[in-house]
């Protein structure tokens, strides 16, 4: 049986509490013909130490290592850049260096890819191991999200992280080294305007590892990488292609790329797309609220919080929404508060709603602090690098 080389490509920095396990799982899969290329992006932990003695503890497998380290700090981009330079695989992987691979990592891809050989890139779901509370759950993709529609989910928030790509060499890309965060979300947008054929699996086959290190994120500076994406591809065009595509709906084009508009601040135009769908569906209402929000207008905001909520009343982060607009609107302090704390009984980890009760309990508070959702939540939560 013939087994193609897969390159598995992990970029590191100070990862010693986790590299080993990362590598061991690796190893793990045990499969026939795999490298396994390491960039350290000058760690000051031990980490390459590790890396080495792991090295050296398996040259007996059928394994190959490259291990190379930059000579000062370049970043994520760089890294997994410089991995994609010296690999030489048919198909190629990335890996967080805390994150675990589970078993089948290469072999569900792989059998996908050779089976449908008009298909680029694959992605799969992962599996969220929450090491604070020592407990798993699956991320899941929507119930709506299909191979044909994934671009317009993809606008409104990032499902594709290169820890679950698997992808042929042939479509290799580098990624922006000038982004210092959303990477992952520009390269699939970069893969999308290519042509690329880009389609995801549902098993989970990483499991991403949350912690204290990777939870706290710059929120203004990843929301300004996002908004250079947005504007650095043609989605005028990506906009007609979907509208004459006869398998999509049109109310469903139009309600993407509304919150398209919306993330570029473009409020008028994001209006303009919701009026051409006379629906009241719950996400066309929050979309809605928030418009309203960024134009400052509470009032109307408020009404199409209160309206999602008297259809389902334990949205968390509209309650949340509708709390502010109570203060900004009505100075309803105390009305806010009883909202927030709704909120936070139907979600106790719900970080808006807790930090604006927090803000709100102090009597000289500033309202400048207090955070709207810009999005509705995940059932899984993760750091805003990821979902932008």
């Amino acid at each position: 049986m013939s087994y193609p080389l897969i390159s598995c490509i992990i970029p590191y920095f100070n990862s010693e509490l986790y590299i080993t396990d990362c590598l061991k799982s690796i190893a793990d899969i045990a499969y026939q013909s795999m490298e396994i290329i390491l960039v350290d992006d000058c760690s000051t932990d031990k980490s390459s130490e590790l890396v080495n003695q792991f090295i050296n503890n398996h040259k007996k497998d059928n394994l190959e290592f490259i291990h190379i380290r930059n000579d000062s700090n370049k970043g994520i981009s760089y890294s997994k850049n410089q991995g994609m330079d010296v690999m030489n695989g048919e198909f190629f992987f990335f890996t967080g260096s805390d994150d675990i691979v589970l078993p089948n990592r290469i072999s569900e891809p792989l059998s996908y890819l050779q089976i449908n050989q008009n298909v680029d890139i694959v992605y799969s779901d992962i599996e969220i191991w929450h090491e604070s509370k020592g407990k798993k759950t699956k991320r899941g993709f929507p119930a709506e999200m299909s191979n044909e529609n994934a671009f317009l989910f993809q606008l409104k928030r990032s499902y594709f992280w290169s820890g679950v790509l698997f992808a042929r060499n042939k479509v290799k890309l580098n990624f922006d080294e000038n982004l210092s965060s959303a990477v992952d979300y520009d390269w699939y947008f970069n893969q999308f305007f290519k042509g690329r054929n880009i389609h995801f699996i549902d098993p989970a086959l990483v499991s991403y590892r949350m912690h204290s290190n990777n939870t706290s994120k710059n929120l203004t500076k990843s929301k300004g990488n996002v908004d250079r994406i947005l504007h650095k591809y043609d989605f005028q065009k990506a906009y007609h292609q979907f509208l004459q595509n006869g398998d999509i709906k049109k109310c469903e084009v139009n309600l993407s790329f509304a919150w398209y508009y919306l993330s570029l601040g473009e409020l008028d135009q994001s209006l303009d797309l919701l009026s051409l769908d006379s629906s009241n569906s719950i996400e066309r209402l929050f979309l809605k609220g928030l418009i309203y929000v960024a134009y400052q207008d509470y009032d109307h905001a408020a009404k199409y919080f209160e309206s999602i909520l008297q259809k389902s009343n334990t949205m968390p982060e509209c309650l949340n929404n509708f709390a502010l607009c109570k203060v900004f609107n009505l100075n309803d302090i105390q009305g806010a508060k009883e909202l927030l704390r709704k909120a936070l009984q139907g979600n106790p980890n719900y970080l808006d709603a807790k930090m604006n009760l927090q803000i709100l309990e102090n009597a000289l508070f500033d309202p400048s602090h207090l955070k709207f959702t810009d999005k509705p939540l995940r059932n899984t939560l993760t750091h805003i690098e990821n979902y932008c």
